[in-house]
């Protein structure tokens, strides 16, 4: 039988690899031409396996949050009201601007613009969730667990 850490450490090499894989997902996803460039670097011939392979982020970033939320809970609670933030989009905010522009926003395909002017595009996410996946490696570094290599 695991002990609870060993769940936990399991739990949180899980988050991990998929956390990646969601931003491989979203910086695919805004920019489809870049990626795919930076993709053949990485991939050589086999680059578009290594696209197709990638997971629809608005399709399996609500089941990672769940999953990275519980786990901050239980092991870093301090922090948690930081990764909802990144999340949530404020209940009282008046307009959307990149630096209130959340998650769930881009979720939902939320753009701002005024006139022909892309105020906040999609592209106002990506910090938000690299913050949220950067939390759940700094505790893992935090608690001397063996970074995963991926």
């Amino acid at each position: 039988m695991k002990s609870n850490i060993e769940k936990y450490k399991a739990e949180l090499e899980g988050l991990i690899t998929k956390g990646d894989q969601l931003s491989l997902s979203m910086t695919h996803a805004l920019n489809p031409e870049e990626y795919k460039v930076a993709a053949k670097k990485a991939y050589g011939d086999k680059y578009s396996e290594a696209i197709a392979k990638l997971p629809d982020f608005r399709g399996t970033y609500q089941l990672w949050y769940s999953e990275a939320y519980a786990v901050i809970r239980q092991l870093i609670p301090e922090r948690l009201s930081d990764f909802v933030r990144f999340y949530e989009k404020a209940k009282n905010r008046k307009e959307i601007d990149s630096s209130n522009y959340a998650i769930e926003d881009y979720l939902q395909g939320i753009t701002v613009t005024r006139g022909m002017t892309v105020v906040v595009s999609l592209s106002a996410a990506l910090p938000k969730f690299e913050q949220q996946y950067a939390q759940t490696i700094a505790f893992q570094l935090q608690r001397n667990i063996q970074p995963l290599v991926i």
